[in-house]
């Protein structure tokens, strides 16, 4: 039966004397020596007298009381006896025998099975089996399992034998009295255990006798050989036919699955699956299912060597589950991640990768070939990225900042000062995947500085200096006063000429005369071929700095002690806008 047929499954309510409705399943029961209708009845509804519902579910039975061995009832029930289990979920290829009938028939879900009866599943097929102590058992695909007699010693609990294949046995909520099942694996016989709060999730495979036991909730006796070995939730062993169990191992922890996202919709029936590394990995298995167990598989690969996986034929158009398990070079599983959510539409397939592009909002500067290789961002420029996908549509982006996954708000920024790379992948609904490679950015909130040096005659003839101070920035336009000694202030006539040389980023201020400068604690000569030397420098921007200036004369006091106050404003600004104003004062006197 195929995983997509409709649930062979009637709810109904039915009404006892003096009791509430209660909504019951219907089940299929094959006959077996000494049945009666009464006792099926009271096994599975718990009250033998409304055996007349049951019958008349069977239109086809003329005698209720006279039942034929191998006979197939539709019976109504709302619980499991101890020895016994239900069919909950098929997909695809599952077998059922359940004598005393011979042969392995195509099952059907909610077949009732009985100590004795097996369940087969072919390739891409799965079942999944009810237990009346509140347990299931996943079998997987190529497997076979039967359910076997317990010895009397303990009373009416079932066991399980898996003979071939791969099987999940899980529960919630049980207490240890209430768990009372052996699970024959090949050579080796496994007792597990709830946790102390009730969880019980313990993987068993069979292999030409060799067996394996792997624990993820809980815990297991495992014997084998003649030797018993505590296997403790997280922990799994392996046995070789005819050995004992090998000693536990720790198993491997689940892989971070990347894409698709959860509950991702794909226009593609073969979307690619990506998930993180786990270390000491030897292979991954992937598994796709139509319910979140894996009752019901659709896709299972095993052997993978990478984090990568596309299915060669279509997914079915369906709202599905996958995850993925790394298997340690042991062979033992490790813990198989959380079932993400997928859906894959009807729609054409689609192949073309979306299209990713960077763009600034704000003051920036762009990368230009042979100046900036990136880009220079000013304060309170925003990152955007532009992702365009004409096909399927964009499924999900994923952010990258300085080489890591990080949020919307951290990529777009602001950023911390200094340099950095951006990256993105993005995926459509396809599963194709788009790359932005990593974009260097320097987010330049620093302002110009201004440095101060005095002017020499280079080599070549042009004018050239070192900076040997800087300009010490303040919350308002910086002041200085510098005490000039000019000698010929006291001639009227003869007033102080300055020269200004400027160019993009810096300026020269030379007078016409020889004058001494006092700049702090220093005595500078200025004179007409040295003369004050100002530069804008930028980290960032380099020589993309703009040096704008005002200059300003004035002359007061009295002609005994004239003062000549030269002010000289500075603005330097850099290519995204960050700017540094200073007010230089220069005086000069005749003392």
């Amino acid at each position: 039966m195929s995983w997509t047929s409709p649930l062979i499954l009637a709810l109904v309510l039915l009404s006892s004397q003096g009791s509430e409705n209660v909504v019951v399943r219907e089940g299929y029961y094959v006959v077996r020596p000494g049945d009666t209708l009464e006792g099926i009845t009271q096994q599975y509804l718990g009250d033998s007298e409304r055996w007349r519902e049951n019958w008349r579910l069977n239109g086809d039975l003329e005698n209720p009381h006279r039942l034929r061995p191998g006979q197939v009832l539709r019976i109504y029930f709302r619980q499991l006896p101890e020895t016994g289990a239900a069919l909950a979920k098929t997909a695809n290829e599952v077998d059922s025998n359940r004598p005393p009938r011979r042969d392995w028939e195509t099952a059907r879900r909610f077949d009732l099975l009985q100590p004795k009866d097996g369940v087969k599943t072919g390739d891409r097929s799965s079942a999944e089996l009810e237990f009346g102590d509140a347990t299931r058992l996943v079998v997987s695909e190529d497997s076979l399992v039967f359910l076997r007699e317990a010895p009397a010693s303990r009373g009416s609990a079932t066991d399980i034998e898996i003979e071939l294949g791969q099987a999940d046995l899980e529960g919630a909520g049980l207490g240890a009295e209430d768990l009372d099942i052996e699970m024959v694996i090949g050579d080796a016989t496994a007792r597990p255990e709830p946790s102390a709060d009730g969880t019980l999730r313990t993987r068993a495979r069979s292999s030409d006798g060799a067996a394996q036991l792997m624990v993820y909730a809980g815990a297991s006796a495992l014997e084998a050989g003649g030797q018993n070995v505590a296997v403790d939730e997280g922990m799994g062993s392996s046995v070789a036919e005819g050995e004992p169990p090998s000693p536990p191992e720790k198993l491997l922890d689940a892989p971070e699955l990347t894409a698709p996202a959860k509950g991702a919709r794909l226009a593609t029936p073969r979307p690619a699956f990506e998930w993180q590394p786990v270390p000491g990995f030897e292979s991954y298995t992937v598994e796709v299912c139509g319910d979140e167990t894996c009752g019901e598989l659709v896709r299972r690969v095993t052997g993978l060597g990478a984090e990568r996986w596309q299915p060669e034929d279509d997914l079915p158009v369906a709202d599905l589950f996958w995850r993925v398990t790394a298997v340690a070079p042991s062979g033992l599983d490790g813990y198989p991640g959380d079932p993400r959510t997928l859906t894959i539409l009807d729609k054409p397939d689609d192949q073309t990768p979306p299209t990713v592009a960077l763009r600034v909002n704000g003051v920036h500067l762009a990368p230009r070939s042979g100046l900036n290789q990136g880009w220079i961002l000013g304060p309170g420029a925003r990152l955007e990225a532009l992702i365009e996908d004409s096909g399927s549509g964009l499924d999900r982006w994923v952010p990258s900042l300085d080489g890591a996954e990080t949020d919307l708000a951290a990529w777009q920024g602001p950023w911390t000062p200094g340099e950095h790379t951006v990256s993105l992948v993005a995926y459509d609904k396809a599963g194709n995947r788009a790359e932005l490679e990593p974009t260097p950015i320097h987010y330049d909130v620093e302002p110009p500085r201004l440095t101060w040096g005095l002017e020499t005659e280079g080599p070549s003839g042009e004018l050239s200096a070192t900076p040997d101070h800087t300009f010490q920035p303040t919350q308002r336009p910086n002041s200085y006063e510098v005490s000039v000694n000019d000698p010929h202030s006291w001639v009227p006539w003869l007033k102080q000429v300055w020269r200004v040389q400027t160019d993009p980023r810096q300026l020269v201020l030379s007078p016409a005369r020889p004058v001494y400068v006092r700049i702090g604690d220093r005595k500078v000569l200025l004179t007409p071929d040295r003369g004050l030397w100002i530069l804008a420098q930028d980290l960032a921007c380099r020589s993309f700095v703009q040096l704008d200036h005002a200059l300003d004369l004035e002359v007061t006091g009295r002609w005994w002690n004239n003062r000549t106050e030269l002010s000289l404003d500075l603005m330097a600004t850099d290519c995204v806008e960050n700017a540094t104003p200073v007010r230089l004062m220069l005086t000069t006197s005749n003392r």
